[in-house]
């Protein structure tokens, strides 16, 4: 096609590429070539020991780590307070040797935790007094036995072994403490979770365990009645094997509480750590108990039918249809029909 010749020209006036670009200043001062190599002989910078950034596998042995721990779980800023109960559980946890000898004064400080009203105070304080046990159970079970015995009604506290007497005249900072109930209860969960931790060595502080559980039951408080018997239901659950040793010293105190008890929230704990330890023993039951087995199914029927509150009286039924059970398992087992049938492989 041909150029069209209506093309407007270009236009000259149109301003030139500015050529006035400033130059590189050529007189910026050259590179100090005088400037002193760095020095390789200095030490590495220290790394952060705080408690901050402690893990599980650092080695704590400075002072000033234990020292800050227990200043900030002696504060009265709730998260700071938390922060150091947690901090000083993590040094017992790793065993730290300096908060092992002091064990006596970062027990004080955990227990005091316990009266605190915040949730995120206490369970951290409970948190600390498990990982005290963690360290040293031969020595911590003792002393959390006697704090939990210790009534805030201006009585004196459940008589101990001697043992645990000379334990308390070595720690004076845990010596006549009158906890609350509330304090009391948390103690008791911190106990039991300890117990849960000890796995297969539980035997061998069962006599502690069972001393705090048997002081409860006979304390004044409904609730650390209720409370203990709970915590004797969870002692058969971690026994497993080892429940024969205690079970029938177990069930002759439920069987005290059953007829002189009172109050019905205690009844329906003592009924309830039936029904476990005899799910635990299932068809066993028969050859644990046959001594007392009579007696047992009893003092349940005597309290389906004397007792007036309904709940209680499911729990003692729901205890007697647990025990209907495991007899009818017993003198009835299920047979086996089927039988097998082998084919020789004559291509072989």
């Amino acid at each position: 096609p041909p150029v069209n010749k209506d093309t407007p020209p270009v236009n000259k006036d149109t301003p030139p590429i500015n050529k006035g670009t400033p130059p590189v200043n050529k007189d910026t001062p050259p590179v100090n070539k005088d400037t002193p190599p760095i020095n390789k002989d200095t030490p590495p910078v220290n790394k952060d020991t705080s408690i901050n950034n402690l893990t599980a596998n650092d080695p704590l042995e400075d002072p000033s780590i234990l020292e800050e721990s227990i200043r900030e779980a002696k504060s009265h800023l709730i998260p700071l307070k938390a922060h150091g109960l947690r901090q000083l559980a993590k040094l017992l946890y790793q065993k730290d040797t300096l908060a092992v000898k002091r064990i006596t004064d970062v027990l004080s400080v955990f227990t005091n935790g316990l009266s605190h009203p915040d949730s995120f105070v206490y369970l951290a304080a409970v948190e600390g007094l498990v990982g005290a046990v963690h360290s040293q159970p031969h020595t911590t079970i003792p002393l959390l036995v006697k704090e939990f015995t210790s009534r805030s009604s201006g009585t004196q506290p459940v008589q101990c072994s001697e043992e645990m007497g000379r334990l308390q005249k070595r720690s004076p900072n845990l010596s006549h403490t009158m906890h609350s109930v509330e304090t009391r209860l948390k103690i008791g969960e911190a106990l039991m979770k300890a117990a849960r931790n000890c796995g297969e060595t539980l035997p061998v502080h069962m006599d502690h365990f069972m001393q705090a559980v048997v002081c409860g039951i006979r304390d004044d408080s409904a609730l650390i009645r209720a409370s203990s018997l709970s915590n004797l239901g969870e002692l058969c659950r971690y026994l497993h094997y080892s429940l024969p040793n205690i079970l029938h010293e177990a069930l002759s105190v439920i069987k005290q509480v059953l007829q002189v008890e009172v109050d019905e929230e205690v009844k329906r704990a003592s009924l309830l750590v039936i029904k476990s330890m005899l799910r635990g023993l299932g068809t066993d039951t028969v050859v644990v108990l046959q001594d007392i087995l009579l007696d047992l199914y009893r003092t349940l029927k005597a309290v389906e039918n004397q007792t007036v509150d309904e709940l209680t009286k499911d729990h003692a039924l729901d205890a007697l249809a647990e025990l209907d059970e495991i007899l009818r398992s017993f003198l009835f087992p299920e047979q086996n029909l089927t039988k097998k049938i082998s084919v020789l492989d004559f291509m072989k």
